[in-house]
C-alpha cells in the first residue's frame, strides 16, 4: 500500500487533472455558445436591415397605392357628380380601385410576414442568451468553480 502522503498527492493530481478537463470543457462550451450568439446576432442585424429596406420600399408602394386609390375615388366622384353615365369608365375605375385594394392587402400581409420573421430571429437570439446565462450560472455554481476559486493555490494556479 502507498504511504498516506503519496496517496493524497495522487488523489490531488487526479482531482487537478479532472478539474483541468472540466475547465476545458466549460471553456469550449462557452466559446461555442458565444460564436452561436455572434452568428445569430449577425443574422438578426442582416434581417433587420433587409426588413427596414423592404419596409421603406413597401411604405412607398403603399403610399403610391393610397394616392392612386384617392385619385381614382376623386375621379369616380367627379364623374358621378358630372352625371357621366359612361358605365364602362365607372366600372374600369372601380376595377382599378379593387385591384389597388388587393395590392394594399398583399403588401400589408408581406409586411406582417417580415415582422414575424424578425420576431423569430429575436426569439432565437433570446434563447441563445438564456442558454449562455444558464451555462455561466452552472459554471459559477459548480463544484469545479468552487475548487478553482478556493483551491487555485493548491493546484498551482491552474
Amino acid at each position: 500500500s502507498m504511504p498516506a502522503p503519496l496517496a493524497a498527492s495522487a488523489q490531488v493530481a487526479l482531482a487537478e487533472e479532472a478539474l483541468a478537463q472540466l475547465s476545458l470543457e466549460y471553456t469550449q462550451q462557452t466559446e461555442a455558445h458565444s460564436r452561436e450568439m455572434e452568428e445569430l446576432t449577425r443574422e438578426l442585424y442582416a434581417a433587420r436591415t433587409e426588413e427596414q429596406e423592404t419596409l421603406v420600399h413597401w411604405a412607398g408602394e403603399l403610399e403610391a397605392a393610397v394616392e392612386e386609390g384617392q385619385r381614382l375615388r376623386d375621379d369616380l366622384c367627379r364623374m358621378e357628380s358630372e352625371s357621366v353615365k359612361d358605365q364602362t369608365a365607372i366600372h374600369f375605375a372601380q376595377d382599378l380601385e379593387r385591384e389597388l385594394l388587393r395590392e394594399e392587402v398583399a403588401l400589408k400581409a408581406a409586411c406582417d410576414n417580415e415582422a414575424a420573421e424578425e420576431r423569430e430571429l429575436e426569439d432565437r437570439v433570446a434563447r441563445a442568451e438564456v442558454q449562455a446565462h444558464r451555462l455561466a450560472r452552472a459554471r459559477a455554481s459548480s463544484p469545479v468553480s468552487a475548487i478553482r476559486g478556493g483551491g487555485a493555490g493548491a493546484a498551482g494556479g491552474a
